[in-house]
């Protein structure tokens, strides 16, 4: 039998939170590989095809941003998540991303939606079927 599982990557350096985003999904059935640094998360993502990234912010080493203009750069194709506890980053939806409401930060217009710290977790879910295309 094939493995028709959906792949994301998860780039993050907290820890505790990969860990509780990486269970939630593992449990609704994908596939997850996790970096915790910025270096090792670009590495990642240009060595595997993904259906999605998640994209923390601020890593160690690269931070997202860096990392998502690099991705794009190289023409990689997965839709990407941008992560961040910053409230002015964590209010936009998928839709408002996809719509280019990003006023702050011309790099984050890149992204194929965001995601806050603490998440919602029907939210999340939401997007990421919606961007894997389950």
């Amino acid at each position: 039998m094939e493995n028709n599982k959906k792949s994301i990557l998860l780039v993050d350096d907290d820890a505790e939170f990969c860990e509780e985003l990486k269970d939630l999904l593992e449990e609704e059935g994908y596939e997850i590989d996790t970096a915790s640094d910025g270096r090792e998360g670009l590495k990642t993502a240009l060595t595997k095809s993904y259906d999605l990234i998640f994209l923390d912010i601020k890593l160690p080493g690269m931070n997202g941003l860096d990392i998502l203009e690099k991705l794009k750069s190289e023409s990689v194709e997965s839709p990407v998540i941008i992560i961040s506890a910053s409230p002015s980053v964590a209010k936009y939806t998928s839709s408002e991303v996809k719509n280019d409401n990003f006023g702050e930060d011309a790099a984050l217009k890149l992204a194929d939606g965001a995601m806050g710290k603490p998440f919602d977790i029907e939210k999340t879910l939401k997007t990421v079927e919606e961007l894997t295309g389950r």
